[in-house]
């Protein structure tokens, strides 16, 4: 009996193919590692539709540092490994990486889907807008984040032909770089882009969305946001752009990421009155973490523009001790009006354990809530209401909540009265699929779990075995006890909880 070991072979490709479906699903499985086990793997890796791959061009990847091996490299390379192309490199390296960046993009103009690229430097402008101009017709995603000089004054940029296939666009930037360049280059990509559905632009910059007719997902950068830079702010030309995009938009965000942003400078500034210009009908998502920034008597009437809202986010920076967030809160909770659609919640900086109480009522659906309270006090200066067993009370209140995530600013300081809150709520744990907690002024525990205390965790363990996942952070205990603790987790096979993280060159673990 003979057996065909060939790659061509349907059984041993079939066997092959379910090999590498196992190992795609390991998250932690890097594709450029799969990709140079054999020829057969490299060809499935290349084959997939979205791999996450990308060549970059930057010099440290270079390790022979000639720049023959780079045309070589062009040469012989696959085609489809120009679909995703990434350069990000100092100005000392700019000759360097606008050529190989021109030359790579130039070869495969046909076959480059996404450019992802980092600028310090006004020629990297020109060089990606004579790229853009000269090809990359099939370019689907543009991702640039710029740090030019200020000094920069003469920068203009013709319009380019028509990028039919382009769908995003994010440009970011740090807050030294002139704001006439990248409204400049904003509105040349923007105007040559008809298809665009996601947007990504820098705070102060407003380009013309009048031919973007499918623009669903529209976000304002707020990286590297300072104090001096909110005059950007211009309410009349804000308006213009969202009466323009309102009526298909289904994610609005001030701010990129579902995390509280800093403005760096001074802590005050003239808040400018704005209002949302129209009705948004199709709008899902709402992140506004700059409330301290905007100026509205009438917040409600904003959200009366969004009937179809599923998600909201707000918050305000850290930068201010406004208390803009609460009178926004509480103009949601007096107005006595449901806002039943919204089924997932995200607060960054409340206080009033009262209010927090009445979110209930205003939010009745809730399927997803997250609350992130760093400070000890409130911006009146006293202590913070958020406890751990209030919170924990209140959101048992919620009866389709699946999902919660709690940051606090402290536990109690004892561990019983951190086990036994939890315990209390034993209703709601039974009810949740995810739990996470986290304060951000932790303590060392003292000493040992009594005995009281250790029964305590025991039947926490009980209540919590029916949850997908628990993660509890910055609760620290003595080694002894977290090795009791683990114990008991091992003998009810409670793996999958993320409770224990030993503290590096400490004698002790977190719980």
């Amino acid at each position: 009996m003979t057996f065909n070991l060939m790659w061509g072979s349907f059984e041993f490709q079939n066997l092959g193919f379910r090999i590498l479906s196992k190992i795609f699903t390991q998250t932690s499985a890097p594709l450029k590692t799969a990709r140079l086990v054999c020829q057969f793997w490299n060809e499935i890796v290349l084959s997939l539709p979205n791999t996450g791959l990308s060549l970059r061009l930057d010099a440290k990847y270079d390790k022979n540092g000639d720049p023959l091996s780079f045309y070589e490299l062009c040469s012989s390379a696959d085609a489809r490994l120009a679909k995703h192309i990434s350069a990000r490199h100092g100005s000392q390296g700019m000759y360097d990486i606008t050529c190989k960046l021109t030359h790579f993009c130039d070869k495969f103009s046909d076959n480059v889907e996404i450019l992802e690229l980092s600028l310090d430097n006004e020629h990297y402008f020109k060089c990606i807008h004579q790229i853009l101009t000269k090809g990359c017709t099939n370019l689907k995603e543009l991702q640039i984040y710029c740090q030019i000089n200020p000094n920069l004054y003469n920068l203009l940029l013709k319009s380019l032909p028509p990028k039919p296939k382009l769908t995003s666009f994010v440009l970011n930037s740090a807050s030294e770089t002139p704001i006439h360049v990248l409204q400049n280059f904003a509105q040349i990509v923007i105007s040559a882009s008809p298809n665009l559905k996601e947007v990504t632009f820098t705070w102060g910059i407003y380009p013309d969305f009048k031919n973007s007719k499918f623009l669903s997902y529209l976000t304002i950068s707020l990286d590297n946001l300072d104090a001096a830079e909110i005059g950007r702010f211009d309410p009349a030309d804000l308006s213009r752009v969202l009466y323009q995009v309102g009526g298909e938009l289904v994610s609005l965000c001030f701010g990129e990421y579902d995390r509280r942003k800093s403005i760096s400078g001074s802590k005050t500034w003239i808040r400018k009155e704005f209002r949302l210009p129209r009705k948004m009908p199709k709008l899902k998502k709402y992140r506004n973490l700059l409330i301290d920034v905007f100026q509205c008597d009438d917040v409600f009437q904003d959200f009366e523009k969004m009937p179809a809202l599923k998600t909201l986010v707000i918050g305000q920076t850290e930068s201010t001790n406004s208390a803009r967030l609460h009178e926004i809160l509480q103009a949601i909770v007096t107005a006595g009006k449901i806002l039943g659609n919204v089924k997932t919640l995200k607060i960054f900086e409340i206080h009033d354990a009262i209010l927090f109480a009445g979110l209930k009522t205003a939010f009745p659906n809730l399927e997803r809530f997250e609350v992130d309270t760093y400070n000890i006090e409130d911006d009146r200066g006293e202590e913070s209401g958020m406890k751990l067993g209030v919170v924990l009370n209140t959101c048992g209140g919620w009866r389709r909540l699946k999902h919660l995530k709690l940051g606090l600013p402290m536990y109690p300081k004892e561990a019983k009265d951190f086990l036994q809150p939890v315990l209390d709520c034993l209703k709601l744990c039974k009810e949740l699929k995810t739990l996470r907690m986290l304060t951000y002024y932790w303590f060392i525990c003292p000493s040992d779990l009594t005995e009281f205390e250790m029964d305590l965790f025991k039947q926490l363990l009980l209540a919590l075995d029916g949850m997908d996942e628990v993660e509890i952070q910055n609760f620290y205990c003595t080694h002894k006890s977290a090795r009791d603790m683990w114990k008991l987790i091992d003998s009810k096979k409670m793996w999958r909880f993320k409770i224990f993280q030993q503290i590096p060159n400490k004698n002790r673990f977190e719980f």
